[in-house]
């Protein structure tokens, strides 16, 4: 079983959605049906509206079941104030294989605000420098090759970190 990294925060904001959204799709697909059948016993397999409600509902279905299956492989992470090695959390400031500098904050899962140099540990730019030092070099895997990655320092979780999951999670 594979584990998926969350904040607290992440996981809260991750479960409120997924319920949120299993709501809605009930109610949503009650209506749907209810209007398929337009009060009438028709014949379900030649009524366009019904056939269209079955699909939707399978769709929802697979994703109210992957949300499940999400929260129960979900791991709380433990966010640390350290800046021995790059882990969820860190804001990394890093020069690129092209000498260009760029700095990142690493995130748990569902944790992406590129606007703000915000990265989900499971991208590769995050999966590249996970665990490493200042000063180590990562490779990351590009469409059109790869590039290296040196890592110049490291901050702590309250650098950067939480002020962004706070943001991100307070978005409408």
């Amino acid at each position: 079983m594979n584990k998926i990294y969350f904040s607290r925060e992440g996981l809260e904001h991750f479960v409120k959605r997924a319920r949120e959204f299993e709501k809605r799709s009930i109610e949503r697909t009650t209506e749907e049906f209810e209007g398929a059948s337009g009060g009438e016993s028709s014949v379900y397999h030649d009524n366009f509206e019904y056939e269209q409600a079955v699909l939707v509902m399978d769709q929802r279905a697979r994703e109210i079941k992957k949300d499940r299956d999400i929260i129960s492989m979900a791991i709380v992470f433990d966010v640390k104030e350290q800046v021995e090695r790059v882990t969820i959390g860190s804001t990394v400031d890093l020069e690129l294989g092209d000498g260009t500098e760029k700095e990142v904050t690493i995130g748990a899962y569902g944790e992406s605000f590129p606007e703000k140099g915000l990265v989900t540990y499971q991208s590769p730019l995050a999966k590249s420098i996970l665990g490493k030092k200042e000063g180590e070099e990562g490779t990351i895997a590009l469409p059109k090759g790869t590039t290296e990655v040196l890592i110049l320092k490291i901050h702590p979780a309250s650098y950067k970190y939480r002020k962004l999951i706070q943001e991100l999670f307070s978005k409408p």
